[in-house]
């Protein structure tokens, strides 16, 4: 999983054939991102399949006034896509990466660097280099455009905690 300091959110599109495949490659990078879905029952147990819930799950979706909030974090094609595609037949999902079961130990380290915008930005064994990565991350900021809050979260007790220590 690669440091990306200054990545946007994503769309992922379930109309699409190879839509399941673009949300493992979102897994595989640790962002969290935007899925238009059919309010279809089938794309839905397909979703709950690929985060190891239950296929009766039921991801919550956005508003419009939601997703506006965060449309300075938005890549400008996914936003573009988000308007035209957004229709009575379809919800917006925001996908949340820390929410799912395959986003824990042994999978990832002990202490991740998370922003609940943007994702999982970078993962460490130690808590020293997780606060180290989070302070570039924070010091990467360009001047004048919008950065994500990120914190240090740790594994404890079977869940994601921020760490709230020095």
């Amino acid at each position: 999983m690669l440091i990306q300091a200054h990545r946007k959110l994503g769309l992922v599109n379930a109309d699409v054939d190879d839509w399941t495949e673009l949300v493992q490659e979102h897994i595989e990078n640790g962002s969290n991102f935007f899925l238009m879905m059919p309010k279809d029952i089938n794309p839905m147990k397909r979703f709950c399949r690929l985060f190891g819930l239950p296929e009766d799950c039921k991801p919550r979706a956005l508003t419009q006034g939601e997703f506006f909030l965060m449309s300075q974090h938005v890549e400008a094609e996914a936003f573009d896509s988000v308007l035209h595609h957004w229709d009575d037949k379809h919800q917006l999902v925001f996908v949340e990466q820390i929410d799912f079961a395959i986003n824990r130990p042994p999978r990832l380290k002990h202490f991740i660097v998370y922003s609940p915008v943007l994702g999982i930005i970078a993962q460490h064994e130690r808590l020293n280099r997780a606060k180290e990565v989070l302070e570039e991350f924070q010091d990467t900021a360009i001047r004048g455009a919008p950065n994500a809050d990120a914190a240090v979260y740790s594994w404890e007790k079977g869940r994601w905690c921020l760490f709230e220590g020095r």
